[in-house]
């Protein structure tokens, strides 16, 4: 494959997917069995040439992931987050990372930094303040909008704080006109349209949905059920890094056989500014879904740079 940058590898590879490569298995001590996929599922799952009259190609298997858990696909994959206590006890911690606010009840597990997961999450109920001024600027902006509702509604802080950014992605190169627009990472210098900060309700009973009768900026909402794939980092928050994450991933999607972007990047910041910036652990994340038919080609691990992924530092004594 010619040197090209990792999202014009994308974009090349979402019209032509690699042939399959194995999963390990998952190092998060509490990852369920994964579950018999069905007649449906299997037939989505299959990949067929475009090339008319060409003979097919052999299903490519996907594998599946439970409600609430994570499997890794790449990046380090012996690295683990340690898990100790549960409730509003909980807290993860990986080297000198530490997530010390309990996570909604049935989220998804952490994706330690430098390791990429696949992960599933079922629907939650969060509290959204959108903006379009600068990200950095709007977290700012709407911290303690969001803040007060929650206490307001007497809800505790649930960790993470979940950013939406929309504006970020475009329909790949090359699509036939008759095909959903399969999307990939826009330029690195763009900019969001818009963004949604999110405060997660740690159970839904907490509080109703729809709008806050105290301040029409927030809205409480259901959403929808998410199947993403994670990379995990330490370090820096923000539009930047999450940019630079997002770049890793469009580098092991476009080596991957099985996935496809489905929509806009988001990123989660598990810290407050308790924990200093250089131990701050964060997540980028796609939603993404089955690739569509196209032509195999061999896959090529080396298109995915091991320095890409950062492990996690080690701990301090």
């Amino acid at each position: 494959m010619p040197n090209l940058s990792p999202l014009a590898r994308l974009a090349r590879v979402l019209a032509a997917p690699a042939a399959v490569f194995g999963l390990s298995s998952c190092t998060l001590s509490n990852l369920s069995p994964a579950r018999v996929m069905t007649d449906q599922e299997k037939r989505a799952a299959a990949v067929t040439p475009t090339t008319p009259g060409s003979t097919p190609v052999a299903p490519i298997p996907l594998p599946e992931v439970a409600f609430g858990q994570a499997l890794r696909v790449g990046g380090d994959l012996a690295i683990t987050a340690k898990r100790e206590g549960n409730g509003d006890s909980e807290t993860w911690a990986v080297g000198t990372a530490l997530i010390n606010t309990p996570l909604p009840v049935g989220y998804a597990p952490p994706t330690p930094p430098g390791a990429i997961d696949l992960k599933r999450y079922s629907s939650l109920r969060r509290a959204e303040y959108t903006g379009t001024i600068t990200p950095a600027l709007g977290m700012n902006f709407g911290f303690f909008p969001l803040f007060n509702h929650i206490k307001r509604r007497d809800i505790a802080m649930t960790s993470p704080v979940e950013m939406d950014y929309r504006g970020l992605m475009e329909p790949a190169a090359d699509q036939p006109p008759a095909a959903d627009p399969q999307l990939k990472p826009a330029s690195t210098d763009k900019v969001p349209s818009d963004w949604t900060m999110s405060f997660l309700y740690r159970k839904q009973e907490q509080g109703p949905a729809g709008a806050d009768s105290k301040d029409a900026r927030i809205s409480v909402v259901d959403t929808p059920e998410r199947l993403v794939v994670a990379l995990g980092f330490q370090g820096g928050q923000g539009l930047g890094r999450m940019k630079k994450e997002l770049d890793v991933l469009a580098e092991w999607l476009a080596a991957d056989a099985r996935w496809e972007p489905a929509g806009e990047p988001r990123a989660l910041y598990y810290n407050g500014p308790d924990r200093r910036d250089r131990d701050k652990w964060g997540e980028v994340q796609l939603p993404v879904r089955p690739r569509r038919a196209a032509k195999p080609e061999a896959f090529r691990p080396e298109t995915v740079r091991p320095e890409a992924v950062k492990p996690a530092p080690a701990a301090t004594p």
